[in-house]
């Protein structure tokens, strides 16, 4: 986040240096000079991770404004009283796939993510 708050030009800045001396200020230990975080293979896994479940966050998302809102409309009132009471009102306080079967009627896909990247609706 401070790397990503930096606001104003610094041809001097140097990311490893401030990304190693947040490092060392969180987890209180002192890191060599030459090392490089950014190429750490748990910070890739970690940042892999993030992408992965954000593109799925898509796919979902997908399914549920095509399979439901687009195909029902987008104003319908039962489609978005459903969603409420399905989805938004029990948050995480229940299994989020199992949320998603509730809503869809069925197990989600991917086919409307696909459709919706190759220009197809």
């Amino acid at each position: 986040m401070k790397i990503n708050s930096i606001t104003e030009e610094d041809e001097n800045l140097d990311v490893s240096e401030v990304l190693n001396k947040e490092i060392e200020d969180s987890y209180d230990i002192e890191l060599d000079k030459d090392f490089l975080y950014m190429a750490n293979f748990p910070h890739w896994v970690t940042y892999d991770v993030g992408i992965y479940s954000y593109l799925w966050s898509e796919v979902y998302s997908t399914d549920l404004f095509y399979s439901q809102f687009k195909k029902y409309g987008i104003f319908n009132p039962e489609v978005g009283k459903r969603y409420r009471k399905i989805i938004l009102e029990k948050g995480s306080s229940e299994n989020t796939m199992n949320l998603m079967i509730e809503f869809l009627g069925r197990e989600p896909n991917d086919e409307a993510f696909i459709k919706s990247i190759s220009y197809e609706y």
